[in-house]
């Protein structure tokens, strides 16, 4: 268990992917993220959601992401946020949005 003091430290975020491509380093099949989280700037992510979504139909997606956690390299690339997910054991990542278009970069509460 951990207090809500705990979770208020984590700063989740609403983006917007403008680009998506393959990250041909990475050990595990996953794609190179651009994300528009509006006044934060552009974000970068490496994710590997390569079993239900092609980079195509990931352009103009919004995604939740925690935009608060250090940078961290993944196959040469400094990925700037953790895009958000639930894990399906039978195919694999998908991806958690809002049911409606928010404006970039707004705080999930």
């Amino acid at each position: 268990m951990i207090d809500f003091e705990d979770f208020e430290k984590i700063d989740i975020r609403c983006g917007t992917i403008i680009k998506a491509t393959e990250h041909e380093k990475a050990h595990n099949a996953a794609y190179i993220l651009h994300i528009d989280f509006g006044k934060l700037g552009e974000k970068v992510s490496s994710a590997q959601l390569t079993e239900n979504y092609q980079p195509a139909e990931l352009l103009g997606v919004q995604v939740v992401a925690v935009v608060n956690f250090p940078p961290k390299r993944i196959a040469g690339l400094k990925s700037e946020v953790l895009v958000l997910g639930v894990l399906n054991e039978e195919s694999g990542t998908v991806l958690l949005t809002p049911e409606r278009r928010v404006k970039n970069g707004s705080r999930i509460a």
